[in-house]
């Protein structure tokens, strides 16, 4: 049964990220050795993906987030069918699902990936820590519409070639920032992009501290913003997303109030449905 690293102290998360940055490299290296990159490249066809970023920019919209553990929380859901959960999310009204990958830390897979691109008709968000472009044909390949980059991870020039790669490849792409200088040079990278979307990550990274407050003081520092807006991380009640939607946010990546109960989740749907009529 898989449990929470002993070996990691929680108490230094700047470690944790170092740690699952290390096996990420690792795993990706382990793949190109089993699949080379041409042949992935083959299978990452290019075409016109549903968009998150179109439906963010005309309504308030859900992301719905499938996993089945994370080294904060430890096993989230025993028994884990990310395409059962993304059809729940589905029927109650989400406009896409966000899927975790990451295998070692978050138990995901591109399995899951593909499984849940096959049950849903709304768009798939594949959501790992990207480092490398081979992961960005690897998310296309198993079907992903949209694609995660994490601004904290990585160098400006990587960060626009990722962006731009999964862009050409018809995906949207959630742009991850938690500071005002992140945002900044997301908002400068993507410009006017249609298949662009700024998230903040009401989560630190370096301390895993989450505070709902992030979105909104970056919210009201930014100015001239071109690109929908996704708060992401600590969000656990309808009033919370009550007040996004009054701060202007265009919509909310909600993975761990989900999952943990039906009452839950029927209840961030409900709200949902008086806001967008």
């Amino acid at each position: 049964m898989w449990q929470r690293n002993s070996s990691v102290n929680l108490r230094m998360p700047r470690m944790l990220l170092d740690r699952i940055l290390e096996a990420k490299r690792a795993a990706v290296e382990r793949k190109k050795s089993r699949i080379p990159l041409r042949e992935i490249m083959a299978r990452a066809q290019a075409r016109q993906a549903p968009g998150i970023a179109a439906a963010a920019s005309e309504k308030f919209i859900i992301i719905g987030e499938t996993k089945k553990a994370s080294p904060s929380a430890g096993i989230i859901v025993p028994y884990y069918r990310a395409d059962i959960i993304a059809r729940s999310y589905q029927r109650a009204g989400a406009s896409a699902v966000s899927v975790l990958t990451e295998e070692k830390f978050f138990l995901g897979s591109m399995r899951d990936l593909a499984k849940v691109k096959s049950s849903v008709s709304i768009p798939v968000l594949a959501k790992d820590f990207v480092i490398d472009p081979y992961q960005v044909y690897e998310a296309r390949a198993y079907g992903a519409d949209a694609l995660l980059l994490i601004r904290r991870i990585l160098d400006l020039p990587l960060f626009r070639e990722l962006f731009s790669l999964a862009c050409n490849l018809g995906m949207d792409v959630l742009m991850e920032a938690h500071t005002l200088e992140e945002c900044e040079s997301i908002l400068e990278t993507a410009g006017t992009n249609p298949h662009a979307i700024l998230g903040i990550n009401n989560r630190d990274l370096d301390t895993l501290e989450i505070h709902i407050e992030t979105t909104f003081h970056l919210r009201r520092l930014l100015k001239q913003v071109k690109i929908p807006i996704i708060s992401e991380s600590g969000i656990k009640d309808a009033d919370t997303l009550a007040k996004l939607h009054d701060a202007g946010i265009n919509g909310a990546l909600v993975g761990e109030y989900l999952l943990r109960s039906l009452p839950n989740r029927n209840a961030i749907f409900e709200f949902l449905q008086k806001i967008n009529g």
